[in-house]
């Protein structure tokens, strides 16, 4: 393991980078959820809509599911890629997208995870 965790909890902060409406997490959420009762968003007192767990939870198994599934997957197998850059530098770039993937899963994971949550995880 490189580094040390930052468990700081930022994800707790954070809340305001996604605009959470019911269009985005009906999907997502559990039909027989108690807390939201499938609709994926729930009131607070005195704020606006907030995701229920069932929601943050669906997110969470998509994301590892395809965590593992790069991680998994033989690296000698994985193809780098050639996509289109914008901005200065060069206008096109190679990358393996499964690798980077599994690489910023892991460090947001340990950007934003607490101490507790990161050893379980």
């Amino acid at each position: 393991m490189v580094g040390a965790p930052a468990f700081e909890g930022a994800a707790k902060e954070d809340k305001d980078m996604i605009q959470w409406t019911r269009s985005n997490t009906l999907a997502l959420s559990r039909e027989k959820c108690y807390e939201c009762r499938g609709r994926g968003l729930k009131r607070m007192r005195g704020t606006e809509d907030v995701p229920c767990a069932c929601v943050l939870r669906s997110i969470f198994r998509a994301c590892y599911r395809k965590f593992r599934e790069c991680a998994i997957k033989d690296r000698a197998m994985a193809q780098p890629m050639l996509e289109y850059s914008r901005g200065k530098g060069p206008k096109l770039t190679w990358g393996r997208k499964s690798e980077e993937f599994a690489a910023d899963f892991f460090l947001v994971s340990r950007r934003y995870l607490t101490l507790r949550e990161y050893e379980l995880f």
